[in-house]
């Protein structure tokens, strides 16, 4: 397999240089549920990005199985540093919509 992901430059990454990266050492339950999050963010946002206007990128309109590694990586350490950072809330924007 290439190291660069096709149209997007990103490195392939190991579990092992994964493991490396903050905040993995902080808390050592988070990333199972970082990821747990990463994923329902990935299939909702797929679901909802056309009801928005919004087609999003064939390589990653995908179920989360098929998500290239990169991008899956990506996401839950993105996931990982905000659950680690504050409780999140929804925006008060969004809350009264919701009401």
């Amino acid at each position: 397999m290439d190291n660069e992901l096709p149209k997007m430059g990103v490195k392939e990454i190991s579990q092992a240089e994964f493991n490396q990266v903050e905040p993995w050492g902080a808390e050592p339950n988070i990333e199972a549920e970082a990821e747990t999050l990463a994923e329902q963010f990935h299939e909702t946002y797929e679901r909802l990005a056309e009801g928005f206007g919004y087609k999003t990128r064939g390589e990653s309109a995908v179920p989360w199985a098929n998500v290239p590694q990169a991008n899956k990586l990506l996401m839950i350490a993105t996931c990982a540093e905000l659950l680690l950072k504050s409780p999140i809330s929804l925006p008060e924007s969004l809350r009264k919509q919701a009401e």
